[in-house]
């Protein structure tokens, strides 16, 4: 029932989010290296303090749940929020990255 062009077609709908990093449907928390994710903190902690503390408009990620932690990056990612330095900084990275750093953000409490 509707021969090999259509599997490819939906097998093609599937995969193309995959291959972008965008999909949303991780199956309950996402599983991140917490070791990984601080070494690839230096960059987020430039604006977001580590401490939680806010300053000019920018939200604090210390102790978001990675659940939430994720779906606000690939918002970035997918072009769903607007804000050109964080559609930067998501553009490069992957689903690894983006779930080591919502394992580590995760593990911090805010002062």
């Amino acid at each position: 029932a509707g021969g090999p062009f259509v599997f490819r077609a939906m097998a093609a709908a599937v995969a193309l989010p995959l291959a972008l990093g965008v999909a949303r449907s991780w199956a309950s928390e996402p599983a991140g290296d917490v070791a990984y994710g601080e070494y690839l903190s230096t960059e987020c902690v430039t604006c977001h303090r580590p401490t939680g503390a806010t300053s000019g408009g920018i939200p604090p990620i210390v102790g978001l749940s990675p659940s939430a932690f994720v779906d606000a990056l690939l918002a970035y990612k997918d072009g769903q929020r607007d804000n050109q330095v964080m559609r930067n900084v998501t553009s490069v990275l992957g689903a690894e990255e983006i779930a080591a750093l919502a394992a580590y953000f995760a593990t911090l409490s805010p002062d």
